[in-house]
Parts: C-alpha cells; sequence; structure tokens
C-alpha cells in the first residue's frame, strides 16, 4: 500500500482470529442471522457458533466528512468483497447511514475477558512502500500469520490491521498532536495478539520475535519501533533499555521526539513533584 492521495473519508481495518465465535459479531443482527438459517457458510458450525477455521474480517466504510465532499468510489469495495463466506446486505448494496449506527459494527459484543495468557505487540508505521511491489510486508505479514495458524503448537492468534490516513489524517496537521507520538505520518497500525496454552509460553515469545524482526533499518513494516501507550508491552520502565528493541531506551517506541519527551518531564516535576500521580514505572517520570 502507499499514501497515494486516497481520501481521508475512507476506512478499512482486517482482523484475522485463530478461533472466531460469529455471535460475538453481531448476535442481534436479524439479518445476520437470517442468512446464517437460510445458508450457512462452509465450515461454520450453528451449534457453537465457531468457525472450523481462521476468518479474516474486512472493516470498510466511507465517512461524509463535509458538505462538499463528494460520492464515494463504488468499485473500491469491489476488490474486498471477492472470495468472502459471508457478506452483509450493505456490503453488496451498500446504503448511506448515520455514523452513530455504522460505528457499533466495528465493535466486538463479547466481554474482555481471556481465558488464555497472551504476549502482545501494537505497532505502527508511517512506511509508504510497503506494498508487494516494494517491501512485500503483506506477504510476509501473511507468512508470519501462517506459522502460527496452520500448525497445532498451543497459539491461537489475533491480528489486527487498521489503515491510518498517513499526510492526509484529519489530525496530521491540526496542531493537537504536539504529545501523542505517531499520529502525523501514521499510513498502518498492527495490533499481533498471540495466546498460548500452558507449556507454550517460548513458543509464544519466539513467534513475537518475528513480528519484532519485521521493524528496523532494512525491515518491511517501519524502520524503526513506533508503539503506542495503550497498546504497550515488554519492559515498563520508560528510562530502561528496551530488551525488544537493543540499542534504545523504552520511552523511544512510545514518544517520537526527545525534546517532548524532556518538556513531559519537567511539566511532571512541575505538576507531581512528589510522585503523587505516578502509579507505576510506566509513566513519563518526573525531571530531576
Amino acid at each position: 500500500m502507499s499514501d497515494n492521495g486516497k481520501a481521508k473519508n475512507y476506512d478499512l481495518c482486517i482482523t484475522v482470529k485463530q478461533a472466531f465465535k460469529l455471535w460475538d459479531y453481531g448476535a442481534h443482527d436479524e439479518e445476520l442471522n437470517r442468512q446464517l438459517g437460510e445458508n450457512p457458510p462452509e465450515g461454520f458450525n450453528a451449534r457453537n457458533g465457531y468457525f472450523d477455521f481462521a476468518v479474516i474480517l474486512v472493516y470498510a466504510q466511507w465517512v461524509k466528512l463535509n458538505p462538499d465532499d463528494q460520492p464515494p468510489d463504488q468499485s473500491w469495495w469491489l476488490p474486498l468483497r471477492e472470495g468472502c463466506l459471508l457478506a452483509k446486505p450493505w456490503f453488496t448494496n451498500p446504503k448511506s447511514r448515520d455514523m452513530s449506527e455504522y460505528i457499533q459494527w466495528w465493535l466486538f459484543d463479547n466481554a474482555r475477558e481471556f481465558p488464555q495468557p497472551y504476549v502482545k505487540r501494537t505497532l505502527t508505521t508511517n512506511s509508504v512502500t510497503l506494498g508487494v511491489d516494494k517491501d512485500n510486508w503483506p506477504k510476509l505479514m501473511t507468512k508470519h500469520l501462517d506459522n502460527a495458524l496452520n500448525k497445532s503448537n498451543g497459539l491461537n492468534v489475533c491480528t489486527q490491521i487498521q489503515c491510518h490516513g498517513g499526510a492526509l489524517a484529519e489530525n496530521a496537521n491540526n496542531g493537537l498532536t504536539k504529545y501523542y507520538a505517531w499520529r502525523k505520518d501514521s499510513t498502518l497500525g498492527m495490533t499481533c495478539d498471540v495466546f498460548y496454552n500452558a507449556g507454550h509460553e517460548q513458543d509464544a515469545i519466539n513467534w513475537q520475535k518475528e513480528t519484532d524482526a519485521m521493524i528496523g533499518a532494512g525491515s518491511s513494516f517501519a524502520r524503526s519501533p513506533r508503539a503506542l501507550l495503550w497498546g504497550s508491552f515488554g519492559e515498563w520502565d520508560m528510562e530502561k533499555d528496551d530488551p525488544d528493541f537493543p540499542g534504545q531506551k523504552v520511552w523511544q517506541k512510545y514518544y517520537e521526539d526527545e525534546k517532548i519527551y524532556e518538556e513531559i518531564k519537567s511539566i511532571r516535576k512541575k505538576y507531581d513533584p512528589d510522585g503523587t500521580f505516578t502509579p507505576n514505572p510506566f509513566c513519563v517520570p518526573r525531571a530531576l
């Protein structure tokens, strides 16, 4: 993919779930339940709501942000439909709906309680050369997922890949991103969570080392680690060396600018001199 001028009205997100229970998505959707009753997709177990294989979920939408926005390019959706086991009717015949209605379809209905431990990665990139004709990241990422999905190795993978607006993003140049890292130019974000059964923790760690190998100079995804605070992983102490990415401190994958990082430290020193609002090491420390 590339930051080729596609309007910021378009949203695209892809989720890969190894164990996908359809009732966790659209459980109260009457049209979806009707489709399942009349023509259930191959591999769907109606008794427990699970598929017999890993599932790829595609979320795509166009949002009118300004009154003079031109209608969406309808052909943009066509390649996304190819090979779908189950397509909602508004996917094959898109209709205009309120954003308040659309947003609920991006959510899972299930409780956020995980029966298995997991090893997490959430990273972003500003690359515009991810495509198969350049850095070939989609093909490498597919192979990376297959390494976990196609083996009975005690792993359960859940990966979500979200396209961002890059330089065209709504908040790229609005002056409000000073203290929020990676918002000015991010083109793609990915969360790779690998859950594991008892005795398979090292297998999960090893799989995430393959994820980390996509980061760094000359790599396929990002030239340097760009993590998000809400998707933190690994060492918590901002001032320590980062064991996942040798040669840098932990804070460097969460904050893109050392000047800004030092400025936040000074603010912490001024307003929290005694550490009253410092619950754990995963905070920007007070300046000395």
